[in-house]
């Protein structure tokens, strides 16, 4: 009918489409890849969320560069950059919406990161 996402002409299977993951096969999706070498996405810690986002909040009122400790499935990443602003992501951790903090690398590239994927900041020298 619409063609295989394998290629080729197969015909397309009727779940081909669904999306749907039930929790007992996301467990095993996560097991896989932590297996493959890749890290779980950090579980929020409250009192260390609300610290690394008054750091962020003061280096955006002095607009001064900060070094940012953030998640990613590979590995932990340090980032110089100069934060923006704020915003509402629309998808974050585990699929809910949340604070995302804008900021720009010393490159220029502008990146916006879920907080709850920013581990640690410090203020750069």
């Amino acid at each position: 009918m619409f063609g295989s996402s394998r290629g080729g002409n197969e015909p397309a299977s009727i779940w081909e489409g669904s999306r749907m993951l039930l929790p007992e096969h996301r467990e095993a999706l996560v097991d896989y890849f932590l297996r493959r070498g890749a890290q779980a996405p950090p579980k929020p810690d409250r009192d260390k969320l609300a610290e690394v986002e008054e750091r962020l909040r003061r280096a955006l009122a002095t607009g001064r560069e900060v070094i940012l400790t953030a998640y990613t499935p590979q590995g932990d990443v340090r980032l110089a950059v100069r934060p923006l602003g704020w915003k509402e992501c629309s998808r974050t951790s585990g699929g809910r919406s949340g604070p995302c903090v804008l900021v720009r690398k010393e490159d220029g590239e502008e990146l916006e990161l879920p907080l709850v994927y920013v581990r640690w900041v410090e203020e750069a020298d």
